[in-house]
């Protein structure tokens, strides 16, 4: 069971009001009826105010984000939270669309969030600034949003849906667009002393492999005490290699065709091996 909150990002001017309905929901989307009656907090009550039944009421404008508020509801014995935002400028405004700006192709596995940009425009086409709207993608997608932020991390290949609504001086807006999330087009192997064993990381623990998008780059840090050598199965299609005698330095490895690209370090032991997987 979950709970709708609605809206779940309102944009207000300063002395603006915002109803808000709370929707108890079942595991499929079914409205259900019963259950307490929602109770209300603000995050910032010098900015915004949310009274027992709902209704929202701008005090100053915010800088930098939206604020948000807390909606909770006793459904069935179980204690529902949900959070939504709002936003509030100086004056208001005619906002008339919404449009999500795809972003490239999204790296997965990549420690930097790709922001979702959002542009919100008047009727005559002018931008409008300080409305920020709610962000979700698609269930079962392998990707994450920040609801607030439009921050998007990817966790697994393929294509999903990327959500953004607000309701705009009462107007509701909405876009929604579909990113494919793809490996990345930088990755690094770094060669380390485990004692007197040398291991491979590629900055996952214990993972001496990495995974590239066609025409990626590999980079190749060697911080063992030792010069070493990295030798591909099958060095035809990747640029730099192989490497011969890297000492406490790094190489650069290009991956222009799609394949699988086995690697190892010849002469030590116990072996160390690993593999480049270009798509």
């Amino acid at each position: 069971m979950s709970v709708a909150v609605s809206p779940q990002a309102t944009t207000l001017a300063v002395g603006g009001t915002q109803q808000v309905t709370v929707t108890p929901l079942n595991p499929s989307g079914t409205p259900l009826a019963g259950g307490s009656a929602a109770v209300f907090a603000s995050s910032d009550s010098t900015h915004i105010t949310i009274s027992p039944t709902g209704v929202i009421t701008a005090l100053q404008p915010t800088v930098g984000g939206p604020m948000f508020f807390t909606v909770t509801l006793q459904l069935h014995g179980v204690t529902h939270v949900d959070t939504a935002y709002v936003s509030v400028t100086p004056t208001r405004q005619a906002a008339a669309s919404l449009t999500i700006n795809p972003p490239p192709l999204v790296p997965i596995y990549d420690q930097t969030p790709v922001t979702v940009p959002v542009v919100v425009l008047d009727s005559n086409g002018n931008v409008l600034s300080g409305i920020y709207p709610y962000f979700s993608v698609s269930q079962n997608s392998g990707a994450t949003i920040a609801a607030s932020l439009g921050t998007l991390t990817g966790v697994s290949l393929g294509k999903a849906w990327v959500h953004a609504s607000v309701t705009a001086y009462g107007v509701p807006l909405q876009d929604s667009v579909q990113v494919t999330f793809t490996y990345p087009l930088f990755e690094f192997i770094q060669f380390a002393n485990n004692g007197s064993a040398l291991t491979a990381t590629n900055g996952i623990p214990g993972v001496d492999s990495v995974w590239l998008s066609a025409g990626g780059q590999v980079v190749v840090f060697n911080n063992s005490t030792d010069s070493i050598s990295v030798i591909f199965d099958d060095s035809t299609a990747v640029v730099g290699a192989n490497i011969h005698g890297l000492g406490a330095s790094l190489a650069f490895l290009q991956f222009p065709t799609a394949g699988t690209y086995n690697w190892h370090v010849p002469g030590v032991s116990p072996p160390v091996t690993g593999v480049v997987v270009v798509q």
